[in-house]
């Protein structure tokens, strides 16, 4: 009987808890927040590889930095030839290929400051790495995503 009530007391008290593993959920990770496609998931790529490199970085473990900012370029370089699903929402024609321009612009930039957290990374240069991260990389996504992805 002890068992019984032990049992469901544990069901009724995880329950909830269920309901937060269980539910689907759009996530940065997620490719549809990006429509999709290639984008989509090179979006994924980058969102994970940003994740890995900065536990990394914490333990100054440069193969890994090196190996996640290797795998962002190629996704970066995958991302830029592809036009942001976003651009849709813009009607007027000069407008969309300004919004369009800005994109693969943002992602040269992305593109540039992988190369120089490579950069540090081949020269074990592990503060100038994190220093790469924390004040360029991370303020692109912040600047590229208010723009260019979609709610």
């Amino acid at each position: 009987m002890k068992t019984q009530h032990s049992v469901l007391l544990a069901l009724v008290l995880l329950a909830p808890a269920a309901v937060f593993v269980l539910a689907p959920s759009a996530t940065a990770n997620d490719p549809a927040a990006w429509g999709g496609g290639k984008i989509g998931q090179a979006m994924q790529t980058l969102q994970g590889g940003q994740q890995k490199i900065g536990k990394a970085l914490e333990k100054k473990d440069m193969a890994t930095v090196l190996a996640q900012t290797l795998e962002m370029q190629k996704a970066v370089q995958e991302a830029k030839l592809e036009t942001p699903v976003t651009a849709g929402q813009v009607k007027e024609a000069d407008k969309k290929k300004e919004f369009v321009v800005g994109y693969r612009l943002e992602m040269i930039e992305l593109q540039k400051a992988l190369l120089d957290l490579e950069a540090a990374c081949v020269q074990d240069k592990a503060d100038e790495a994190k220093k790469v991260f924390d004040e360029r990389l991370k303020s692109i996504k912040k600047e590229g995503h208010g723009k260019y992805k979609g709610d």
